[in-house]
């Protein structure tokens, strides 16, 4: 089951420069895109380091997971 969270619409909001996303009707996000999950029910996440569901750290590749404390988290803008 998804998680559901309130995310930012400001651009990288704290989430990690290598998550993707793409929904269903096929709207990307991520990198140097803000953050706008529109379709909760088809959004697929991915890292760019992986090329998995699943981050360097194995744990799950996704809005609420990759955030600051990851140990794999990188910000997309360097003075976050």
């Amino acid at each position: 089951m998804p998680t559901y969270i309130p995310i930012s619409l400001e651009p990288h909001a704290g989430i990690c420069r290598f998550l993707r996303s793409k929904t269903g009707l096929g709207t990307s996000e991520g990198g140097e895109q803000p953050w706008l999950l529109v379709d909760g029910m088809t959004a697929t996440c991915w890292c760019l380091r992986t090329m998995e569901a699943f981050g360097p750290d194995e744990e799950v590749a996704e809005a609420a997971e990759c955030r600051v404390g990851r140990v794999c988290y990188e910000a997309a803008d360097p003075e976050q």
